[in-house]
């Protein structure tokens, strides 16, 4: 037994050094660690994990790992994390998937939660949001912070259970009361928008800063929004660059999209397209859709990036998919130009119709011409007039010049 959990363990800790003899110092750290996680002494194994977690990663998953096989449920949590994010092992969401669902199945709050993300972005398993729902719920009920926060999200957006505002602010304040910033933040939006409480600016205002000064990128991205617009506090780009600049390093995708928005338009600083492309791209790869658009539009101008027409259709595609309206016109745009793609007047058609559905108006009105002129479909002047004049509302100004026509 003692040869076997020696092999495991030098075959983790030192990977690709496995011709190598063991050094005396490197003998002394494995039968130490043999000592720490004896099976009567699971918890001083756990606790020694968390220690080295930061400063030195191998050691803290050869730690959780013995402690997890010992049955330390909490070890398995973390384990699986380590797994999920690829410290000092190779990253494998399966594996994460396996370790938090033991975690969970022995009492791990987190453990549920951390289960709960993959469930509901369909990471290292299939998506399935009612399942994340289940478990985001067993995590909160057993004390997950987390677990209460994105039980929230997913309420407010009825995505795997019946949309409720009211119920998704009382979960809010419960994982902000846990000590979950982006409960806070959350609690805070909701209170912006007077939906399941009543509105409260001053109080969205003091929940968004108290979650950025915690930790909450959701909490430095609002606030960030509010000191751009002027809304609450006075305008000021500066101070919203520095907060969407906080959020993005936090890892929140939209902080990174918008502060590359300042950087693309020269909004408070000169104009950096370069950079710009830099922060779309992470906000993009961390899911933001509207990032993906935007590092498409810098690919179809060349701006900071190479010109690249295939690439800006593939990442327009990405922020459609992702639910971004603009990407779905852009796109639509590419395939009636034959720019990137092959020429699809119905497959513009279609996506014009995407991005009008959701809110854009150079959607509807791309859409309209079409209808007008007869391309791709036959000729409509009465949608295209009814499309024209939903453009006109929405603020599109030559939509407006053909209604008047």
């Amino acid at each position: 037994m003692r040869s076997a959990l020696l092999a495991s363990l030098f075959a983790v800790l030192f990977a690709g050094a496995a011709q190598a003899a063991l050094t005396e110092d490197q003998r002394d750290q494995l039968e130490r660690l043999q000592r720490d996680c004896e099976a009567s002494a699971l918890v001083d194994c756990l606790e020694r994990g968390l220690e080295q977690q930061q400063l030195s990663p191998a050691e803290a998953v050869l730690l959780f790992r013995q402690a997890c096989e010992g049955g330390e449920a909490r070890a398995c949590s973390n384990l699986g994390y380590m797994h999920e994010r690829g410290l000092a092992v190779a990253q494998d969401p399966q594996e994460a998937a396996r370790l938090y669902g033991l975690g969970c199945e022995g009492g791990s709050a987190n453990a549920c939660s951390n289960l709960g993300f993959l469930y509901q972005h369909g990471v290292g398993t299939a998506a399935d949001a009612v399942e994340a729902v289940r478990l985001y719920r067993q995590g909160c009920e057993a004390g997950s912070a987390r677990g209460c926060s994105n039980l929230g999200v997913l309420t407010a957006g009825g995505i795997g259970t019946e949309a409720d505002f009211a119920a998704a602010a009382q979960l809010y304040r419960q994982g902000c009361a846990a000590g979950d910033p982006n409960g806070c933040s959350a609690l805070g939006f909701l209170h912006a928008a007077g939906q399941g409480v009543p509105q409260d600016a001053a109080e969205a205002l003091r929940l968004y800063r108290f979650g950025c000064e915690n930790g909450s990128g959701l909490g430095c991205t609002n606030l960030g929004v509010l000191h751009e617009r002027g809304v609450m506090v006075a305008q000021n780009p500066q101070a919203a660059a520095e907060l969407y600049r906080r959020a993005c390093g936090l890892g929140h995708a939209n902080g990174c999209t918008s502060i590359g928005n300042l950087e693309q338009h020269g909004i408070g600083m000169a104009r950096d397209p370069a950079a710009a492309a830099a922060h779309y791209r992470l906000g993009c790869e961390g899911g933001n859709a509207r990032g993906c658009t935007s590092l498409g539009f810098l690919h179809r101008e060349g701006l900071g990036v190479a010109e690249d027409l295939g690439e800006a259709a593939r990442l327009y595609g990405q922020g459609c998919r992702g639910g971004d309206a603009r990407g779905c016109s852009n796109l639509g745009y590419l395939y009636r130009a034959g720019l990137g793609v092959e020429q699809d007047l119905a497959q513009a058609a279609r996506l014009y119709g995407l991005g009008c559905e959701r809110g854009d108006a150079r959607g509807c009105s791309n859409l309209g011409v079409l209808h007008n002129s007869g391309l791709g479909m036959p000729k409509n002047p009465a949608e295209a007039t009814r499309l024209f004049r939903q453009a006109c509302a929405m603020g599109h100004r030559q939509a407006c010049a053909w209604v008047s026509e």
